[in-house]
């Protein structure tokens, strides 16, 4: 399937094929229901080709600023154009040049038990923060930045045409029988993605205020999957 974020540019920052959703939509939005056409869309974080994902609802406000602010866009826009090359740290939010912005250390708080219990077992915190970005792969259920999710925009049949595209990959993804992380948004991925609610290898992760990856919040069977992906990735 075709990458629509293939065009993106750090002044052109909507899939052409959105353009015309957005414009009817953000005319008659407000407030925390507005989806941001001015920051850069972040509809997935990492490589396509990593064994684990990880779904969430919507990009959140964008709440850093200036150098930092712009770094992240860099990295996002590198990841929007080719989410299926495999380099070096894909997973763009755990880079060390980026860890004192609010968006990195917001993953990081995701997998931090997670990096802590993999350091003790003789892998230092770099070495665990570059598998983990081989490892994992995020998407949402649209790309464009905005405090609440808006709910008609996932439903199947007002889908934002950009959206297919995470679906074809996630469906990819269960093909090859991937494990697939579901923290948020349970309902509305179940309805969009054909087979996903009977999947064996989707697995909830629990969570109340925030989120976290870890042996407490996931069952033994997923966190060894986990554990052992995360391994792996530190010999590629």
């Amino acid at each position: 399937m075709k990458n629509p974020w293939k065009n993106i540019t750090i002044d052109n920052r909507i899939a052409e094929c959105d353009i015309d959703y957005l414009s009817k939509y953000n005319r008659s939005s407000k407030n925390e229901f507005y989806l941001s056409t001015k920051d850069m869309p972040e509809p997935f974080i990492g490589c396509a080709n990593a064994p684990i994902l990880i779904l969430l609802g919507s990009p959140g406000s964008v709440i850093d600023i200036s150098g930092g602010l712009r770094m992240i866009n860099q990295e996002a826009l590198a990841n929007l154009h080719n989410p299926q090359t495999i380099n070096d740290f894909p997973f763009y939010p755990l880079k060390e040049r980026l860890a004192k912005t609010a968006h990195s250390k917001w993953w990081n708080r995701v997998f931090r038990v997670l990096i802590n219990d993999i350091t003790i077992s003789g892998l230092d915190e770099t070495q665990v923060k570059k598998a983990i970005s081989k490892t994992f792969f995020n998407l949402e259920l649209y790309g464009y930045h905005s405090p609440i999710t808006y709910k008609q925009f996932v439903k199947k049949d007002n889908l934002l045409p950009s959206t297919n595209f995470n679906i074809y990959l996630i469906k990819q993804a269960m093909k090859e029988n991937k494990l697939i992380l579901m923290p948020r948004a349970r309902r509305e991925w179940f309805n969009i993605v054909d087979g996903l609610s009977d999947y064996n290898n989707a697995v909830f992760v629990a969570s109340n205020r925030g989120i976290e990856i870890n042996k407490h919040t996931v069952s033994p069977r997923a966190y060894k999957i986990i554990v052992d992906k995360i391994k792996t990735a530190n010999t590629i």
